[in-house]
């Protein structure tokens, strides 16, 4: 404390010091009594620039804290979110697998009752920033499509999406799973 006060005191501008890489200002008034009264107010200024120091180092914990809290949030979010891809896999099938059977009027009951269901949960995904991926028709993309099978389709375009066997799914803007697709491929003529 005394290195401090007398830098201090020797000073009358302000000057700058490093705390955690980033520079702070430390404030210094000029020393014109020079007497007991120039010790207080240099006592009362280290004071005030330790406080100052703390005070932006505490600011700076919180942001990095809050930024860890949404990273933290973010993570387990994601974590939540793939893991219900298995869930809306098996819906998907399901109601597949159901659209194949006669319709009664149970059938068709229960058939709304889970698109229902299947509904108001990708809606939920879609609030927290899940979007399905729909690829069909589309030429193929290798950064949102996985190519399983590639069958040859005269009616459409090369390297075209003709099938999708498991939905992909986009998180944030950000490929979360690929789609599973069958590519059209014709024979080219030489």
């Amino acid at each position: 404390m005394r290195g401090l006060r007398r830098w201090l005191s020797e000073s009358d501008a302000a000057r700058e010091f490093v705390v955690d890489e980033r520079p702070l200002p430390v404030y210094a008034l000029p020393d014109t009594a020079g007497g007991s009264d120039a010790v207080a107010g240099a006592d009362l200024l280290a004071l005030v620039s330790q406080a100052m120091v703390e005070n932006e180092r505490l600011v700076a914990l919180a942001a990095r804290l809050e930024q860890s809290q949404s990273r933290g949030a973010d993570q387990e979010t994601l974590g939540t979110v793939r893991s219900l891809l298995p869930v809306l896999d098996s819906f998907e099938r399901v109601l597949e697998m159901a659209r194949g059977f006669r319709m009664d009027e149970v059938l068709a009951n229960w058939l709304r009752s889970v698109e229902g269901i299947h509904l108001r949960l990708l809606q939920a995904l879609d609030r927290v920033g899940l979007e399905p991926v729909h690829p069909l028709g589309l030429p193929v993309d290798l950064d949102r499509d996985e190519v399983v099978d590639v069958r040859p389709s005269p009616g459409q375009p090369e390297e075209t999406i003709i099938e999708v066997r498991r939905r992909g799914y986009r998180f944030r803007g950000r490929t979360l799973r690929e789609a599973q697709v069958v590519v059209a491929q014709n024979e080219r003529s030489a």
